[in-house]
């Protein structure tokens, strides 16, 4: 799999395309928003590829000083369950050796429509060397559980990615819970 950045508008349409049907709206943000980002260089956003398949996923990544929030990672349905997903982490974890690495998944711990699917989401990123942080995140209402690579992240680093990268409008809304 290859990943490289983000740059022309048909990269950026099939992006858009899997982002809207990949995640609920409620856990979407403006997609113009974060392209504006991506060229002030707060965010990355990149594109996987092989030599057979032309868009196989694609990653958002908020980064702001030494840590980073994989915000969004999505792999076309084609190519789900088979590999793709935890090359990217594997890639994420190689690309970026000194940067602390985290990611929200929707909590496990709350009443749910997909429990199931929430339990085999985060059963994958543990698959994937990547471990439960011992609080929980609530987003516009929505609230995430938080994993990590081997480093552990604070609460007040896990915000300041919101505030830094997406701003006061967006990181008034990210509040901290203890898991329960």
């Amino acid at each position: 799999m290859h990943v490289l950045p983000a740059t022309t508008p048909e990269q950026f349409d099939h992006i858009h395309a899997l982002y809207l049907t990949a995640f609920p709206e409620n856990e979407r943000k403006s997609f113009t928003l974060m392209q504006d980002l991506m060229k002030k260089g707060l965010l990355d956003i990149v594109f996987f590829e092989t030599d057979d398949q032309p868009f196989i996923g694609f990653a958002i990544l908020a980064i702001h000083d030494q840590t980073m929030l994989v915000d969004y990672l999505a792999i076309n349905p084609d190519y789900r369950g088979k590999g793709y997903g935890s090359t990217a982490i594997e890639w994420l974890i190689k690309e970026y050796p000194r940067h602390k690495i985290c990611l929200e998944i929707e909590s496990t711990n709350v009443d749910s429509d997909n429990p199931q699917e929430r339990i085999n989401r985060k059963e994958f990123y543990l698959k994937n060397k990547l471990t439960m942080l011992p609080f929980e995140a609530e987003v516009f209402e929505v609230r995430f559980e938080l994993l990590a690579n081997d480093t552990a992240i604070s609460p007040e680093e896990f915000v300041a990615i919101y505030h830094n990268v997406y701003g006061p409008h967006i990181s008034k809304n990210v509040s901290i819970i203890d898991a329960e």
